[in-house]
């Protein structure tokens, strides 16, 4: 039997179908299979993103990470859409390439208020392939960093 690897949301939100994102390339599925998140902001106009399983860093983007587990399930956390254009101008990293981190490690912090221009602030999360990717179901379309949102083996 393969072992799952559960995957905990890295930021709070609610709970979207990637065929929401407003972009094809998350939306069709090309990427690989999720979930997306609306991140809730906090009243300092921020949100924070953190590690969904304990992992490495593989790669790491102003906008977004790969993070893969040691048993090689590769994970992509992709901070809002089009958010590529503003060069890293809103995203406060706290890890860098190559770095171990812990569920629950705060990765980046992300201000709204720089993004505001932004086609949308939803993040999809989404397995790289080959790693194959089970969605959880959740009671509560409103999700915390201690809800568990998809299950990888590779």
């Amino acid at each position: 039997m393969t072992q799952l690897l559960d995957v905990y949301a890295p930021c709070a939100g609610e709970l979207k179908s990637l065929s929401d994102v407003p972009d094809e390339v998350f939306s069709q599925k090309i990427v690989g299979e999720g979930i997306a998140i609306e991140p809730t902001i906090e009243d300092d106009e921020t949100f924070k993103v953190k590690a969904p399983f304990d992992g490495t860093i593989l790669k790491l983007m102003p906008h977004a990470f790969v993070i893969a587990a040691s048993t090689g399930e590769a994970l992509l956390v992709h901070v809002g859409i089009d958010t590529v254009e503003f060069a890293g101008e809103g995203f406060e990293h706290f890890v860098q390439e190559k770095d171990s981190v812990t569920r629950g490690q705060k990765l980046m912090k992300v201000d709204a208020s720089a993004l505001k221009e932004a086609k949308s602030l939803m993040c999809p999360v989404v397995a790289l392939k080959p790693t194959q990717c089970t969605l959880v179901p959740v009671e509560n379309s409103t999700l915390s960093t201690e809800t568990v949102v998809l299950q990888l083996s590779s």
